[in-house]
């Protein structure tokens, strides 16, 4: 949904966009649903001329049903979240293709500074390209990323 806004820049863009348009879905229904709930509870037990309010304690099983069912139904769905969440995980950070080059990248209180291998195409070396937050990639090219 989000590629129809911004041009997604990654292999596993659309993986990430899906999860967050799961996890949207899930949260938004349950929202509308506590929304007409509550809603509904307002306008069936407003104060009427003539009947007297009751103190509800919430020990009797038909008073902790309202809590005790939404919660199973909410821990039900966190488990399809989770698996779908580690399932774009795995995707994005376990099952990477080899690295056709390596960028350091460093982190500093103001700066980033990357440092990108030379034509000996090592780290570390006296040919490596530093630059101070520019990093340049070439595109189609398969990046590993060392961090500092």
């Amino acid at each position: 949904m989000i590629s129809w806004y911004v041009t997604q820049a990654s292999s596993y863009a659309a993986d990430v966009d899906g999860l967050i348009l799961r996890i949207a879905l899930i949260v938004g229904a349950f929202f509308l649903a506590a929304e007409l709930v509550l809603v509904w509870f307002v306008f069936e037990f407003r104060a009427r001329p003539g009947v007297k309010a009751r103190y509800i304690t919430g020990e009797k099983t038909s008073e902790t049903r309202w809590v005790s069912y939404p919660h199973y139904l909410v821990l039900i769905f966190d488990v399809f979240i989770v698996a779908a969440a580690l399932r774009v995980w795995s995707d994005v950070k376990i099952d990477l293709p080899p690295a056709e080059e390596r960028v350091r990248i460093i982190a500093q209180q103001w700066a980033w500074t990357f440092v990108h291998a030379g034509p000996d195409r090592q780290l570390d070396t006296a040919d490596d390209i530093r630059t101070v937050n520019v990093l340049n990639l070439q595109v189609n090219r398969l990046y590993a990323r060392v961090y500092f």
